[in-house]
């Protein structure tokens, strides 16, 4: 009988352990926005970092707010992404 008890400690020890190692912690989310002149089909302002917010999902809320607004000024496109904050989309830094 003290056996199981032992045992039985031992197994609760070991999944209180473990799942509080496995606590799910989200990064920040970085709205990224590329400006495009559509007549001349042209870059008019290159990939620039425009929000940050601190989940995935308010991100792309505020892309999709912003994506509406932009279509309202036809002769400029300006194209929004989501990206996690330690991803950079212009590539990497020359030093």
């Amino acid at each position: 009988m003290m056996q199981i008890l032992r045992r039985a400690s031992l197994l609760v020890a070991f999944y209180l352990l473990t799942s509080a190692a496995t606590a799910y912690a989200e990064c920040a989310w970085v709205l990224w926005a590329t400006v495009y002149d559509e007549k001349r089909q042209d870059v008019i302002k290159k990939i620039t970092m425009a929000y940050a917010h601190s989940t995935k999902s308010a991100c792309e809320k505020d892309r999709g707010e912003r994506d509406v607004e932009a279509r309202r000024d036809p002769p400029i496109s300006v194209l929004y992404q989501c990206w996690p904050d330690t991803l950079d989309p212009r590539g990497p830094r020359n030093r």
